[in-house]
């Protein structure tokens, strides 16, 4: 049997628009195991407990690429990490499936050609680095390849991940951007998501304050994550980084302080879960 151990993953972190995505420490468990015949899926919604389920998915990409057939499995998920919440879970299942598949397969892919699968089934890098590789990745499609680099994060910030009862699909918050920008708007994210960069890197809030500062994706996916205008204003009069996580609804916030957790709960009228996280170095792991 086969085991694969993958973090959350929070993406764009404001201005990093497909671009930038962060592993926090919290995560999900598959297991693969070869059986008799047919597919078995346990641990997730039956309505995905079936040929159309991310991770067999991405296991028939990778034995397909390898001109095998798919044996016959048994998917087993335990996961931590909310559906549709804008933490990574459709990357988590993509590349569960392709690392399972190539363990399977007895390593035929390297770390590198893994990570263009993912990438080509998530269609964007952000969640897709941080998950495999761990910590904080900026990525770019760059000659037809998909690229990351892995960025220092300061050990004296804190991150609460605020995320509500309801779901916000990535489709439909795709669908909320609009067709054409400025270039206006796309310089405004050039130069502040570098000062994002180094925030991070040095634990200077006042960097991190202005690398969420977003103009291509916020200002239309925050009208449709309710119960926000409060939140968004402490975290304003508090120094207090916040920022959309993904496409959403849930929102990351960034700190050089610990936060209290009740006061911040206090400014949400419908049900939102709060986790303290620490940023995840070790990325995806195999356990064969």
């Amino acid at each position: 049997m086969i085991k694969v151990t993958v973090p959350a993953t929070s993406a764009n972190l404001g201005c990093g628009f497909d671009t930038y995505g962060i592993a926090l420490n919290l995560t999900a468990d598959f297991s693969f195991e070869i059986i008799e015949s047919g597919l078995i899926i346990e641990g997730c919604d039956p309505a995905y407990q079936n040929k159309d389920n991310l991770v067999y998915q991405a296991c028939k990409m990778v034995f397909d690429k390898a001109n095998q057939p798919v044996p016959p499995l048994k998917i087993t998920i335990d996961s931590l990490i909310p559906p549709a919440r804008g933490l990574g879970s459709s990357s988590a299942c993509f590349t569960a499936g392709v690392l399972g598949a190539n363990a399977l397969l007895k390593n035929m892919y390297s770390k590198d050609e893994l990570f263009q699968m993912i990438c080509d089934l998530e269609g964007h890098p952000d969640n897709a680095a941080a998950c495999l590789y761990g910590g904080f990745q900026s990525s770019i499609r760059h000659d037809n390849t998909w690229k990351t680099c892995q960025l220092p994060v300061s050990d004296q910030l804190c991150f609460v991940v605020c995320s509500p009862d309801f779901e916000l699909s990535t489709k439909k918050s795709r669908a909320a951007l609009p067709e054409v920008l400025t270039y206006h708007q796309a310089v405004h994210n050039i130069s502040h998501s570098i000062f994002m960069v180094k925030g991070l890197e040095n634990g200077d809030m006042d960097l991190i304050l202005a690398g969420v500062d977003d103009q291509l994706h916020q200002p239309y996916r925050f009208q449709l994550i309710d119960d926000t205008d409060k939140i968004r204003a402490w975290a304003k009069d508090n120094q207090v980084a916040l920022c959309i996580s993904g496409a959403g609804p849930s929102i990351l916030m960034i700190s050089n302080h610990m936060l209290d957790l009740n006061e911040i709960q206090d400014q949400f009228t419908l049900k939102w879960t709060l986790r303290p996280l620490q940023v995840s170095y070790k990325g995806a792991i195999v356990h064969e």
